[in-house]
């Protein structure tokens, strides 16, 4: 992929590696990674599940906690047993009460061969940034028309809207559920909220006490609260109300501005105007994971437009435990040019910042956390795209013989959504139980008869690579009087604790002790918190 990328002149700079980096602070010392990894103890739990959606169904976790410093190794070995990390918490799903089970999924990426599907996507990928066109892939080159606009961007800029819109109504105890419309009128987008919420009020003979002019304005005033910005340039939105009760919306500048997409090319016609150069600049970078405004506005721009997210739960701080915060040290690895952590892969467009890949690069493996893009730019399936990018991150070094793998988070059967990561191939799915992999080809069978399975006791032959895996190491000796405390800056096991004491702990410190493995519960993690 990388030499294809530069082969077309569609990546700029450097791009031979995860080598790059922007603001990198130094990686921590041997002193540093010698200390143990510190964890507190949550229970497990549940809540509502937000892949099936459906009443009454729950996503169970098994055990979770929170990690204030952790080695990339020692993360390492929680994710090949099932683990996974938002921000500093880390949790292990609960696969056989839970509504979804989840299957930690993996792509051995020596082996890795591109689909027609992702074939597809790159071809599409690389002629944007050629021409600047939509494609529409033909057996034959065609030329472009001249240009239209496309509306997506005003359609994403009323969905954001809407979400503020209906959060003030439900803030305010008013009917969020009315068909209020919001349309763009010269330079300002206008809102009907108010009398539709003061018409179904009166329908369902609810007294009220202001007039349409009132109700507007205290709608505009809780609007101005939540700092809405432009979804384009990122400049801040008016909110005021007229004399009639209308929302108005405003900036500086136009604030509905449609992009220009050139038209489909006709079929049948051969281009013969192929720029020399790149219409479109293509550039990525690796950054320390980090807090900066232009990602996060592009993140509440995808969150509201493609997840409907209402937008006062998208704020800094969400965004920031999200997916700015880890525990993960900066780590130097055997190979000079790879550093263990945690970084964002920024995707731009003429300098300007178009998506996001959240990931983590461990001994092991490069494993994708989260990514979110401008959906005005959905026509590129660029989540499809920046998966072959982030596969194109594991390095070929003969000084990280282990570092071959792309961990694609989870896999869940019964999600139309999770469908493509079996299309990334040949990809492994980890045994709940044993924590062996398992060829993904072989489960699938097994998952369409089963809610939860344990591979192993089903699939004689495992993938033989166990080897690398770091599991097969467990000290059958340890015990959970060997897990260890840290009390006051103070190191303890748990046998030091008074019999009351463990009597009243030991549930909780025996589930951490199964959920982790006995190497890490007694080796390498610390428990400050419990």
């Amino acid at each position: 992929l990388i030499d294809h990328l530069r082969s077309q002149k569609i990546l700029s700079g450097p791009v031979s590696a995860p080598y790059w980096y922007l603001g990198m602070q130094s990686a921590v010392d041997a002193a540093s990674l010698a200390r143990n990894s510190e964890v507190a103890l949550y229970n497990g739990g549940s809540n509502r599940c937000g892949y099936c959606s459906m009443p009454g169904k729950t996503c169970r976790t098994e055990f979770s906690m929170d990690s204030r410093f952790m080695t990339a190794s020692d993360y390492q070995s929680l994710i090949d047993r099932g683990w996974r990390r938002s921000g500093t918490y880390m949790y292990k799903p609960d696969n056989r009460s839970t509504c979804c089970p989840n299957w930690t999924i993996r792509l051995f990426v020596p082996n890795f061969i591109m689909s027609k599907r992702q074939k597809k996507v790159l071809r599409q990928f690389q002629h944007y940034i050629k021409f600047g066109t939509r494609a529409e892939l033909t057996s034959e080159p065609t030329p472009a028309s001249p240009c239209t606009t496309d509306n997506s961007s005003e359609i994403a800029m009323i969905s954001y809207l809407r979400c503020a819109v209906q959060q003030v109504l439900r803030d305010n105890l008013l009917p969020s559920d009315v068909p209020f419309s919001i349309k763009s009128s010269q330079k300002h987008l206008i809102c009907n909220v108010s009398m539709v919420v003061m018409s179904h009020l009166k329908r369902h003979c609810i007294q009220v006490s202001q007039d349409l002019h009132q109700l507007g304005l205290q709608i505009a005033e809780a609007l101005s609260r939540f700092d809405l910005h432009d979804m384009k340039t990122g400049i801040p939105i008016k909110v005021d109300s007229d004399s009639k009760g209308f929302v108005h919306f405003s900036a500086e500048t136009d604030l509905v501005l449609p992009k220009i997409h050139p038209r489909k090319q006709q079929t049948g016609q051969r281009r013969t105007d192929s720029p020399s150069e790149p219409v479109v600049r293509f550039s990525t970078q690796i950054v320390p994971s980090r807090f900066t405004t232009e990602a996060f506005l592009l993140y509440q721009k995808y969150q509201v437009a493609v997840h409907h997210d209402p937008l006062s739960k998208l704020t800094e701080d969400q965004y920031t435990y999200f997916l700015c915060e880890t525990p993960l040290a900066q780590e130097q690895s055997a190979d000079p040019g790879v550093i263990f952590g945690s970084f964002h892969v920024e995707y731009r467009f003429n300098g300007t910042l178009v998506a996001v890949s959240v990931i983590d690069i461990l001994p092991r493996c490069v494993s994708s956390v989260y990514f979110f893009y401008d959906p005005e730019f959905s026509f590129l399936s660029l989540g499809v795209y920046s998966a072959l990018h982030e596969i194109s991150l594991v390095p070929d070094s003969r000084l990280l013989p282990d570092l071959k793998y792309y961990y694609l988070g989870f896999y869940i059967q019964n999600c139309p959504k999770m469908l493509y990561k079996r299309q990334f191939s040949p990809s492994e799915l980890l045994c709940p139980e044993h924590f062996t992999w398992h060829s993904i080809e072989a489960c699938i069978p097994l998952l369409n008869l089963n809610k939860y399975v344990v591979f192993s006791h089903h699939l004689e032959h495992s993938v033989d690579r166990k080897s690398d895996d770091g599991n097969d190491s467990e000290d059958s000796s340890a015990s959970v009087d060997d897990v260890k405390l840290l009390l006051s800056n103070q190191e303890y096991r748990f046998s030091d604790f008074k019999k009351q004491a463990r009597i009243a702990l030991l549930p909780k410190i025996q589930q951490f002790f199964d959920c982790v493995g006995p190497r890490l519960a007694t080796k390498r993690l610390i428990i400050f918190d419990i």
